[in-house]
């Protein structure tokens, strides 16, 4: 079966790190939406079967639950949905209680959260906007209104991080009611505001990285997380299927600007300038 994957372009503010496409432009969360409908709706008709959507970004928590109720109700009129899972990238910064319930009832049946660290002064490094206490209590009350599935990031490598530090954030997070870990390299992306040579003089360097991954891999499983792509690690029934998808080699439909496609046995992708997909001009390329 097909997936689905939005890329939501928006974010509070810019990871330091990140180099995917993200904008700083609340005024345009409403026509944004309205344009991820309407590209929706195009494959109306065509009776393809979908079992996962998949809300990433940028910051897809920023969109309320009512945005993300409006582009999962026009999915299940155009696409034949399939008992799907549909998964949102939500920031601990830009969630509450009552969007999360809204969400939950709106369909989406699995929340990654974009912690990073359990560590106050690595997340500071990373320029996030969360502490872990303010991360801790989103993923509980996450668990609280019904999501079953909770997945959390982290971040290996950052500046200052070491062995220990790590450990006791695998620790923390790993007490939290989640079933599914992504563990990330920190890289320095052309073009971010990491991208500095004395940035790439402070962070772990390979061998540092090559430590940090397999202590992670071994902590991980002691602790019930099975590794089943290079970066993820789940409990029994947590594995992403839409992450397997990409990792199976299988069919998705990417909406958004910048979000790629494999779909009808041709690779394609969207450019990333949102007021060029909000005007529904042709975004379309060749991958």
């Amino acid at each position: 079966m097909t997936g689905i994957y939005i890329h939501v372009p928006f974010c509070k503010r810019k990871c330091p790190y990140c180099d995917f496409y993200s904008v700083c432009r609340p005024e345009l969360y409403e026509d944004y939406t309205q344009a991820v409908c309407r590209n929706i709706e195009a494959f109306k008709g065509r009776d393809i079967k979908c079992d996962t959507i998949y809300f990433g970004g940028g910051t897809p928590s920023v969109l309320s639950a009512e945005q993300v109720d409006r582009i999962i109700d026009t999915a299940g009129k155009c696409f034949d949905l399939c008992q799907p899972e549909i998964t949102l990238e939500a920031n601990p910064s830009s969630v509450d209680r009552e969007k999360m319930s809204g969400w939950r009832k709106a369909g989406v049946t699995r929340l990654s959260f974009g912690v990073q660290s359990a560590n106050d002064r690595e997340l500071g490094f990373l320029g996030r906007l969360h502490d872990f206490s303010q991360a801790k209590s989103a993923v509980e009350t996450a668990a609280q209104v019904g999501f079953r599935h909770i997945s959390c990031d982290i971040m290996l490598g950052v500046k200052g991080q070491t062995l220990e530090s790590l450990w006791d954030s695998i620790e923390s997070l790993t007490a939290l009611p989640v079933d599914h870990i992504s563990a990330y390299m920190l890289k320095i992306e052309k073009g971010t505001a990491f991208d500095c040579d004395e940035m790439r003089n402070t962070v772990a360097d390979d061998d540092m990285l090559c430590d940090m991954y397999l202590q992670t891999v071994g902590q991980l499983a002691s602790k019930g997380f099975l590794q089943y792509e290079i970066s993820n690690f789940a409990k029994e029934g947590g594995k992403s299927r839409h992450n397997l998808k990409y990792w199976h080699g299988e069919e998705y439909i990417g909406i958004g600007p910048s979000a790629h496609s494999f779909f009808d046995n041709e690779r394609y992708y969207c450019k990333s300038d949102v007021e060029e997909f909000i005007s529904d001009k042709v975004l379309r390329a060749a991958a």
